[in-house]
């Protein structure tokens, strides 16, 4: 006997603890593992329903085993481009590589960025999205201009602040003591201040 869409919706409905469960371990291994859950289960709820509609119920292992894969695989809901940089197949091909603030702040080694990287987002944060293109031209200039004019020790201070470093990792990166950290961030803000006077942009707060 043919299942109606009701019979379908209450077996899977059925089978969501156990299913969530799995779901949930398995989203684990993911940045964002509240988005891959969600793929999940969605992929998990549509393979359901085909496999359903031809008289077959797969279970909560079974239906988070294919979900995983085809997350794996990049094979979405809402379809994989290789022109999409935020597809994980894209990412895990290694063509693309997707970096999120979460990441940047915190201590974990693994994700300790290259100078050039740290570079390119300093320039993206020292600016207000509110501002217009033009004004937020000119602050990226002027920021560019001032880290040019620092010694070594305080543009890696200043960069390391914009990607959320903390006193400790800056420490560490320059070989020093946080009390001598403390020191050179005295002097970073007298040269910020002498760089831009009292028109300070709002970046730098």
């Amino acid at each position: 006997m043919q299942l109606t869409q009701t019979d379908i919706a209450t077996a899977f409905e059925s089978l969501l603890p156990e299913l969530e469960r799995r779901l949930n371990l398995n989203a684990r291994r993911y940045t964002d593992a509240a988005e891959a859950f969600q793929e999940m289960l969605a992929s998990s709820w549509v393979n359901f329903q085909q496999k359903a509609k031809h008289g077959s119920l797969l279970n909560a292992c079974a239906l988070a085993w294919i979900a995983r894969i085809r997350l794996q695989a990049g094979r979405v809901l809402c379809g994989y481009s290789a022109a999409d940089a935020l597809a994980e197949k894209t990412v895990r091909s290694g063509r693309s590589r997707v970096l999120s603030l979460s990441q940047m702040t915190t201590t974990k080694p693994r994700w300790k960025l290259a100078p050039g990287e740290i570079r390119r987002i300093t320039l993206a944060l020292s600016s207000c999205e509110h501002a217009r293109p033009l004004d937020r031209a000119a602050v990226r200039l002027d920021w560019a201009a001032l880290a040019e004019r620092l010694d070594r020790r305080l543009r890696v201070i200043l960069e390391g602040l914009a990607v959320g470093e903390s006193k400790s990792s800056l420490a560490k990166i320059l070989k020093v003591t946080c009390g001598r950290i403390s020191q050179l961030l005295a002097v970073l803000k007298r040269e910020i201040v002498s760089f831009f006077g009292e028109n300070l942009p709002d970046s730098c707060w």
